[in-house]
Protein backbone atom coordinates (compact mmCIF):
# COMPACT_ATOMS: atom_id res chain seq x y z
CA UNK A 1 0.00 0.00 0.00
CA UNK A 2 1.51 3.32 -1.01
CA UNK A 3 1.10 6.65 0.75
CA UNK A 4 -1.68 8.81 -0.57
CA UNK A 5 -3.28 12.24 -0.20
CA UNK A 6 -6.86 12.15 0.98
CA UNK A 7 -8.41 14.96 -1.02
CA UNK A 8 -11.96 14.75 0.32
CA UNK A 9 -10.83 15.08 3.94
CA UNK A 10 -8.48 17.51 5.64
CA UNK A 11 -5.72 15.19 6.90
CA UNK A 12 -3.03 13.59 4.79
CA UNK A 13 -3.55 9.83 4.94
CA UNK A 14 -0.53 7.60 4.39
CA UNK A 15 -0.84 3.87 3.79
CA UNK A 16 2.19 1.62 3.88
CA UNK A 17 2.34 -2.13 3.68
CA UNK A 18 2.01 -5.23 1.55
CA UNK A 19 -0.83 -7.38 0.28
CA UNK A 20 -3.37 -7.88 3.02
CA UNK A 21 -1.89 -5.31 5.38
CA UNK A 22 -4.61 -2.87 4.38
CA UNK A 23 -4.07 0.68 5.59
CA UNK A 24 -1.12 0.94 7.94
CA UNK A 25 -0.71 2.74 11.24
CA UNK A 26 -0.05 6.07 9.56
CA UNK A 27 -3.75 6.18 8.64
CA UNK A 28 -4.58 6.31 12.32
CA UNK A 29 -1.91 8.94 12.83
CA UNK A 30 -3.45 11.09 10.12
CA UNK A 31 -6.85 10.69 11.71
CA UNK A 32 -5.42 11.89 15.00
CA UNK A 33 -3.99 14.89 13.19
CA UNK A 34 -7.46 15.83 12.00
CA UNK A 35 -8.00 17.74 15.22
CA UNK A 36 -10.82 17.72 17.71
CA UNK A 37 -12.46 14.43 16.77
CA UNK A 38 -14.25 12.41 19.40
CA UNK A 39 -12.21 9.39 20.48
CA UNK A 40 -13.00 6.29 22.44
CA UNK A 41 -15.52 3.54 22.08
CA UNK A 42 -19.01 4.15 20.75
CA UNK A 43 -21.94 1.85 21.43
CA UNK A 44 -21.78 -1.22 19.15
CA UNK A 45 -24.39 -1.52 16.47
CA UNK A 46 -23.80 1.68 14.48
CA UNK A 47 -23.78 -0.13 11.18
CA UNK A 48 -25.14 2.40 8.72
CA UNK A 49 -24.17 5.29 6.53
CA UNK A 50 -25.97 8.56 5.95
CA UNK A 51 -25.73 11.29 3.39
CA UNK A 52 -23.85 14.39 4.44
CA UNK A 53 -25.92 17.44 5.45
CA UNK A 54 -27.13 19.29 2.36
CA UNK A 55 -25.64 16.59 0.17
CA UNK A 56 -26.48 16.32 -3.49
CA UNK A 57 -29.45 14.21 -4.48
CA UNK A 58 -27.03 12.10 -6.53
CA UNK A 59 -26.42 10.02 -3.40
CA UNK A 60 -28.44 6.83 -3.57
CA UNK A 61 -31.29 6.68 -1.05
CA UNK A 62 -29.95 3.49 0.48
CA UNK A 63 -26.87 5.36 1.68
CA UNK A 64 -29.09 6.87 4.34
CA UNK A 65 -29.71 3.49 5.93
CA UNK A 66 -26.79 1.29 4.91
CA UNK A 67 -23.08 1.69 4.27
CA UNK A 68 -23.35 1.78 0.50
CA UNK A 69 -21.60 3.51 -2.32
CA UNK A 70 -23.33 5.76 -4.82
CA UNK A 71 -22.59 5.30 -8.51
CA UNK A 72 -22.41 8.88 -9.67
CA UNK A 73 -20.23 11.94 -9.96
CA UNK A 74 -22.31 14.53 -8.16
CA UNK A 75 -21.47 16.49 -5.04
CA UNK A 76 -23.09 13.99 -2.70
CA UNK A 77 -21.20 12.65 0.28
CA UNK A 78 -21.56 9.69 2.63
CA UNK A 79 -20.18 8.61 5.98
CA UNK A 80 -19.97 5.35 7.94
CA UNK A 81 -20.38 7.25 11.20
CA UNK A 82 -23.94 8.49 11.62
CA UNK A 83 -23.99 12.24 10.99
CA UNK A 84 -20.58 12.97 12.50
CA UNK A 85 -18.23 12.24 9.62
CA UNK A 86 -15.69 11.87 8.22
CA UNK A 87 -17.42 12.35 4.89
CA UNK A 88 -16.47 10.81 1.56
CA UNK A 89 -17.34 11.78 -2.03
CA UNK A 90 -20.00 9.67 -3.70
CA UNK A 91 -17.60 8.38 -6.35
CA UNK A 92 -15.23 6.85 -3.77
CA UNK A 93 -15.93 3.60 -1.94
CA UNK A 94 -15.61 2.13 1.58
CA UNK A 95 -13.39 -0.80 2.51
CA UNK A 96 -12.24 -2.85 5.50
CA UNK A 97 -8.73 -3.85 6.54
CA UNK A 98 -8.21 -7.59 6.08
CA UNK A 99 -5.92 -8.57 8.94
CA UNK A 100 -6.06 -10.27 12.33
CA UNK A 101 -4.70 -7.06 13.85
CA UNK A 102 -3.50 -3.66 12.65
CA UNK A 103 -1.00 -4.07 9.84
CA UNK A 104 -0.64 -7.84 10.27
CA UNK A 105 -1.02 -8.46 6.54
CA UNK A 106 -2.21 -12.04 7.08
CA UNK A 107 -5.63 -12.17 5.41
CA UNK A 108 -5.22 -11.17 1.77
CA UNK A 109 -6.50 -8.10 -0.03
CA UNK A 110 -8.98 -5.79 1.74
CA UNK A 111 -12.70 -6.22 0.91
CA UNK A 112 -14.41 -3.13 -0.50
CA UNK A 113 -17.74 -2.04 -1.99
CA UNK A 114 -17.57 -1.42 -5.72
CA UNK A 115 -21.32 -1.10 -6.33
CA UNK A 116 -24.34 0.69 -4.94
CA UNK A 117 -26.21 -1.29 -2.32
CA UNK A 118 -23.10 -3.01 -0.99
CA UNK A 119 -22.80 -2.67 2.80
CA UNK A 120 -19.18 -2.90 3.94
CA UNK A 121 -20.37 -3.63 7.49
CA UNK A 122 -21.78 -6.92 6.17
CA UNK A 123 -18.33 -8.24 5.26
CA UNK A 124 -17.62 -11.24 7.51
CA UNK A 125 -14.27 -13.07 7.75
CA UNK A 126 -14.37 -16.87 7.99
CA UNK A 127 -11.18 -17.63 9.91
CA UNK A 128 -11.45 -21.34 9.14
CA UNK A 129 -11.83 -21.00 5.38
CA UNK A 130 -9.62 -17.90 5.20
CA UNK A 131 -12.08 -15.91 3.13
CA UNK A 132 -14.66 -13.12 3.24
CA UNK A 133 -18.36 -13.44 2.51
CA UNK A 134 -21.60 -11.57 3.19
CA UNK A 135 -23.23 -11.72 6.61
CA UNK A 136 -26.42 -13.36 5.36
CA UNK A 137 -24.48 -16.11 3.61
CA UNK A 138 -22.34 -16.65 6.70
CA UNK A 139 -25.42 -17.09 8.87
CA UNK A 140 -27.24 -19.20 6.26
CA UNK A 141 -24.32 -21.63 6.15
CA UNK A 142 -24.17 -22.06 9.93
CA UNK A 143 -21.50 -19.46 10.72
CA UNK A 144 -19.26 -20.30 7.80
CA UNK A 145 -18.91 -18.88 4.30
CA UNK A 146 -19.22 -22.32 2.73
CA UNK A 147 -19.27 -21.98 -1.05
CA UNK A 148 -20.26 -18.31 -0.86
CA UNK A 149 -17.85 -15.41 -1.10
CA UNK A 150 -17.63 -11.62 -0.93
CA UNK A 151 -18.66 -10.10 -4.26
CA UNK A 152 -18.25 -6.41 -3.42
CA UNK A 153 -14.68 -6.39 -4.70
CA UNK A 154 -11.22 -6.21 -3.17
CA UNK A 155 -8.62 -3.45 -3.01
CA UNK A 156 -5.55 -3.71 -5.17
CA UNK A 157 -2.74 -1.75 -3.59
CA UNK A 158 -0.61 -0.79 -6.58
CA UNK A 159 -2.80 0.65 -9.33
CA UNK A 160 -0.95 3.20 -11.47
CA UNK A 161 -2.14 6.79 -11.41
CA UNK A 162 -2.86 8.40 -14.76
CA UNK A 163 -2.93 11.91 -16.13
CA UNK A 164 -4.19 14.48 -13.65
CA UNK A 165 -5.63 11.79 -11.35
CA UNK A 166 -4.12 12.73 -7.99
CA UNK A 167 -6.72 11.35 -5.56
CA UNK A 168 -4.85 9.25 -2.97
CA UNK A 169 -1.97 9.03 -5.43
CA UNK A 170 1.64 8.91 -4.27
CA UNK A 171 4.72 7.92 -6.23
CA UNK A 172 2.50 7.09 -9.17
CA UNK A 173 0.46 4.44 -7.31
CA UNK A 174 -2.92 4.24 -5.56
CA UNK A 175 -5.37 1.74 -4.10
CA UNK A 176 -8.47 0.89 -6.15
CA UNK A 177 -11.47 -1.35 -5.53
CA UNK A 178 -11.55 -4.11 -8.15
CA UNK A 179 -15.14 -5.22 -8.68
CA UNK A 180 -14.37 -8.53 -10.37
CA UNK A 181 -12.14 -9.81 -7.58
CA UNK A 182 -13.96 -12.41 -5.47
CA UNK A 183 -11.09 -13.45 -3.22
CA UNK A 184 -8.54 -11.73 -1.05
CA UNK A 185 -6.00 -14.07 -2.62
CA UNK A 186 -6.62 -13.03 -6.23
CA UNK A 187 -3.30 -13.01 -8.15
CA UNK A 188 -1.45 -9.72 -8.26
CA UNK A 189 -1.07 -9.72 -12.04
CA UNK A 190 -4.82 -10.11 -12.62
CA UNK A 191 -5.63 -7.34 -10.13
CA UNK A 192 -3.20 -5.00 -11.86
CA UNK A 193 -4.89 -5.62 -15.20
CA UNK A 194 -8.25 -4.50 -13.75
CA UNK A 195 -7.07 -1.14 -12.37
CA UNK A 196 -8.62 0.82 -15.23
CA UNK A 197 -12.07 -0.36 -14.17
CA UNK A 198 -11.40 0.03 -10.44
CA UNK A 199 -12.87 2.61 -8.06
CA UNK A 200 -10.99 4.83 -5.64
CA UNK A 201 -11.24 4.08 -1.92
CA UNK A 202 -11.99 6.82 0.61
CA UNK A 203 -9.91 6.38 3.77
CA UNK A 204 -12.56 8.18 5.78
CA UNK A 205 -14.64 5.11 4.93
CA UNK A 206 -11.94 2.56 5.74
CA UNK A 207 -12.73 0.24 8.68
CA UNK A 208 -9.54 -0.86 10.41
CA UNK A 209 -8.59 -3.94 12.40
CA UNK A 210 -7.80 -3.25 16.07
CA UNK A 211 -4.29 -3.43 17.47
CA UNK A 212 -3.20 -6.77 18.90
CA UNK A 213 -4.27 -5.55 22.36
CA UNK A 214 -7.83 -5.00 21.10
CA UNK A 215 -7.63 -1.20 21.13
CA UNK A 216 -8.66 1.01 18.23
CA UNK A 217 -6.49 3.87 16.97
CA UNK A 218 -7.31 7.38 18.10
CA UNK A 219 -10.24 8.89 16.23
CA UNK A 220 -11.74 5.47 15.52
CA UNK A 221 -14.43 3.80 17.61
CA UNK A 222 -14.75 0.07 18.18
CA UNK A 223 -17.76 -2.17 17.70
CA UNK A 224 -18.47 -5.86 17.12
CA UNK A 225 -19.11 -6.87 13.53
CA UNK A 226 -21.77 -9.41 12.62
CA UNK A 227 -19.41 -12.25 13.57
CA UNK A 228 -18.57 -10.59 16.91
CA UNK A 229 -15.14 -9.56 15.65
CA UNK A 230 -13.96 -6.16 16.88
CA UNK A 231 -13.64 -3.53 14.17
CA UNK A 232 -12.58 0.11 14.21
CA UNK A 233 -14.72 2.72 12.44
CA UNK A 234 -13.46 6.21 11.41
CA UNK A 235 -14.71 8.87 13.82
CA UNK A 236 -13.44 12.33 12.96
CA UNK A 237 -14.93 15.37 11.30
Amino acid sequence: VMSRMLRCLTPVVLCLGVQGSGVADVVAAAAAAAGSATTGQAPPGLRGAVAAPNASASIADEVRTAATTALGSGDGQWTLNGDRGPYCPDWAVPARESASSRGAGDAGWDPCCAFSGCNIFEAVWDSGMKKWCFRDDFWKNGNTCGDDYWTGGFLYDYCPCSGDDTYNCENGKKQRCIAGATSGWTPDAWMLGQCGQGRDVCYGGMILAPYSNGQCPDNFFGQDDYNNVWECVPNWS
